[in-house]
């Protein structure tokens, strides 16, 4: 079938290079079977635009120019110079290579690509091995242990750590069990759902606890806002009324949860708020609660020291050895990052630091409480309160550059 053509302007806005117009047209030339040179000079106005730059700058050639194919091409090329494409520097090709990543949810699905369909990991496996030629390295073993760190757990299990050439790399991906990785990536996919739903849970969790600090936080600032008799109120608890104190006249105004007399004589208007307790506790019976008071030193909170963090990391191990990826729940007390804040004493379930709640914890993603131990804190004080408030030592999360360099900074 004979090539289509998109006729020529000349004026930068074609769609193709004057190059790749040209080579399109001889091979329009060549279909068609014109071999003669003058047939061939003579057709080019055809596959020019009406009025066109091009169309003017043909129209003003000499006329044994217009009938001669090579003085016709020479003058072409003058009036339109190829262009030079950028070459990649050595750094950005390795660069681009190492960057080349494969998801795992993608793998086990079939895409087409040129025409052909082809496995996912298959298709990288080709662009991985293109920018190696392109890089030159394609024949050593530079730079794939980066490449194979960021593969995906199922083809690093499939493909040996140690390869000859990015040659053998790529052909070792591209040979891999097909079976086996859509096996892995089902349970990659499976284990990311379970992730995903417990971190939502947790999120959850932590709206309903932080809901009454919020609402309180609210409060507060609405009646510091407010003016009685000049005095800006101010929340107080309800006072202890002496034994003779006589009920609120019929008159009085009641307030929620308190009441505020009409008359208090000569005292002036005063409101009684009553706080409801940050965190609030769920409604656990005393049983369930002094059940769950001794499990809350059931494990060691180490120190912030190598060896308070090589006995934590014993603990992790020997939690995952007992629960594997069971869901938190009473029985099953979660060991504590060092250096954190004290169960139930009103701390962050993000991050194990005091002076902020959850919602508007700053620390880093990667730098957060594993998620056994966010759900751990969220169930204490769920159920117990923040019963450690007034007796736990305060620990800030102090943002800066570490003697470790992670980032986060030290707990204080």
């Amino acid at each position: 079938m004979q090539e289509s053509i998109t006729v020529f302007n000349g004026d930068g806005t074609d769609t193709v290079s004057p190059q790749d117009f040209m080579r399109a047209y001889r091979r329009s030339m060549i279909a068609a079977g014109i071999v003669d040179d003058q047939e061939r000079a003579e057709n080019f106005e055809f596959y020019l635009r009406t009025g066109s730059v091009a169309d003017q700058w043909y129209a003003a050639l000499p006329a044994q120019t217009r009938h001669s194919w090579r003085s016709l091409a020479m003058e072409f090329d003058d009036r339109w110079e190829p262009r030079t494409a950028v070459k990649k520097t050595q750094q950005q090709l390795e660069e681009e290579l190492t960057n080349l990543k494969l998801d795992s949810k993608d793998l086990g699905k079939v895409i087409s690509v040129g025409g052909l369909d082809m496995y996912t990991h298959i298709s990288w496996a080709h662009d991985v091995l293109r920018l190696a030629k392109e890089a030159g390295i394609e024949n050593s073993n530079s730079l794939i242990w980066i490449v194979r760190k960021g593969l995906p757990p199922i083809i690093k299990e499939l493909i040996p750590a140690t390869q000859a050439s990015w040659v053998h790399f790529t052909r070792a991906i591209e040979d891999a069990s097909i079976e086996k990785i859509k096996e892995g990536a089902e349970k990659e996919r499976v284990k990311q759902e379970e992730a995903d739903a417990l971190k939502a849970r947790i999120q959850q969790l932590e709206r309903q606890i932080s809901a009454p600090d919020v609402a309180m936080r609210n409060l507060t600032a609405r009646m510091q806002r407010a003016n009685i008799n000049t005095t800006p109120a101010q929340p107080i608890n309800p006072p202890v009324q002496p034994a003779n104190a006589q009920a609120p006249a019929a008159g009085a105004q009641q307030v929620r949860g308190a009441y505020a007399p009409a008359s208090t004589g000569g005292r002036g208007n005063i409101r009684y708020v009553r706080q409801n307790p940050l965190n609030a506790p769920m409604r656990a019976s005393p049983e369930e609660k002094a059940a769950m008071l001794p499990r809350l030193t059931a494990l060691v909170h180490h120190e912030d020291t190598p060896a308070g963090l090589a006995g934590y990391a014993a603990q992790v191990r020997d939690w995952t050895a007992r629960h594997g990826n069971i869901r938190i729940d009473e029985t099953t007390p979660y060991p504590l990052r060092p250096g954190t804040a004290m169960l139930c004493s009103g701390e962050c379930f993000k991050c194990g630091g005091h002076g902020h709640i959850s919602s508007a914890c700053l620390v880093a993603e990667e730098s957060l409480l594993p998620i056994q131990e966010r759900m751990w804190r969220i169930l204490c004080t769920r159920i117990l309160g923040t019963i450690n408030r007034n007796r736990a030592v305060q620990v800030m999360v102090v943002f800066g550059d570490d003697e470790e360099g992670n980032g986060e900074g030290p707990l204080a």
